[in-house]
């Protein structure tokens, strides 16, 4: 991370390694790693490679591994399944647009979550 990137992340020149300082950076940097990951995943509809990832965010290679070696598994499934439960709504309402404009197989789904139709029948 840049001099300056850092400066108008924490309002502060400082350059003191205290313990509140290395929290701060290391929220800050998993801030970017998360926002870089998440422009990258929409952008090219696909998971990021770690270089990728480190040109996005501006952080050091070894920084973007110890952040990914460290997140928790169960916190990050629940922050997606979090995610996806906020956008059913909209999923389901683009499912059955699609249904309605004569798209088979979406119409099949739909009637299958509304147990209409038993999953693999005719």
């Amino acid at each position: 991370m840049t001099e300056e990137t850092r400066n108008k992340l924490y309002g502060t020149e400082n350059k003191e390694t205290s313990t509140p300082d290395r929290n701060a950076t290391w929220e800050a940097n998993h801030v970017l790693i998360a926002k870089a990951m998440d422009k990258l995943i929409r952008d090219n509809e696909r998971w990021p490679t770690k270089t990728e990832i480190c040109e996005a965010c501006g952080l050091s290679r070894p920084t973007v591994y110890k952040h990914l070696a460290q997140m928790n598994l169960a916190e990050l499934l629940g922050e997606a399944l979090g995610e996806l439960k906020f956008m059913s709504g909209k999923v389901l309402a683009k499912l059955c647009e699609n249904a309605m404009n004569g798209d088979i197989r979406a119409t099949r789904l739909t009637f299958e979550l509304m147990g209409a139709l038993k999953k693999g029948r005719a």
